[in-house]
Parts: structure tokens; C-alpha cells; sequence
């Protein structure tokens, strides 16, 4: 059974192959940049390599996630996301806040944000 790797880093772009763990020399090839992106060929590899199975590698980073990651039937078969083991890896969800301001509210410290 053939694997197909795909990184993911956060030097990487979703335009390249992502099948470098980095960037080339050239900068002509590499990582894809998001976890979508590797979601995406994952399903192709899938679906153009019968009975192949495919790792993503996630490259060290918090790897922002700007919408939820869904999975349904195509994404069923031998998929692996794992981490590559450069480092710890971050999948994050969330929304940063700022603006932040300190104030009292009933009588007590407090930090507001819009």
C-alpha cells in the first residue's frame, strides 16, 4: 500500500505540492499552508490511488483554523494528521480579542473588550 505524505506548515503555501516537509531553494515548491488545503488532497489522493493511505504531517506551530474543519464520507480510509515531531503543533480555533481596556465594574477591577 503506496503512502502519500502531505505537510503543513506555516511557512508553507496551499498553491504548492506539499509533499517538501520545507520550502525549495527556488521557492517554487513545498508545504501547503492549512490544514484545509491538506484535507482537500487528502480526499484526491484518496480518490486517485485506490487503496493508498495518506499522513498529513503537521509541521511545528499554531496552525489557525479560520473555519471549522469538517470531515464526511470521502474522508473515510487510511488518513493519518499526525505531528511531523519538529516541535509541538497547535491546531487553534479561536478568535483573538484586543481593544482590551481596564475599568471598574461594581466596585471590582475589571478588563472589557468590545
Amino acid at each position: 500500500m503506496h503512502v502519500h505524505d502531505i505537510h503543513v506548515s506555516l511557512n508553507g503555501r496551499d498553491t504548492w505540492s506539499g509533499r517538501l516537509a520545507v520550502p525549495d531553494s527556488l521557492g517554487m515548491d513545498g508545504p501547503v499552508a492549512t490544514l484545509a488545503e491538506a484535507r482537500q488532497r487528502a480526499r484526491r489522493a484518496l480518490h486517485e490511488h485506490p487503496g493508498a493511505s495518506v499522513r498529513v504531517l503537521l509541521h511545528a506551530g499554531r496552525h489557525a483554523l479560520r473555519a471549522p474543519l469538517e470531515f464526511d464520507p470521502q474522508d473515510s480510509g487510511p488518513v493519518s494528521y499526525e505531528a511531523a515531531g519538529d516541535g509541538p503543533v497547535l491546531l487553534d480555533g479561536g478568535v483573538e480579542v484586543g481593544g482590551w481596556t481596564e475599568d471598574i465594574v461594581n466596585g471590582r477591577r475589571a478588563w472589557i473588550a468590545d
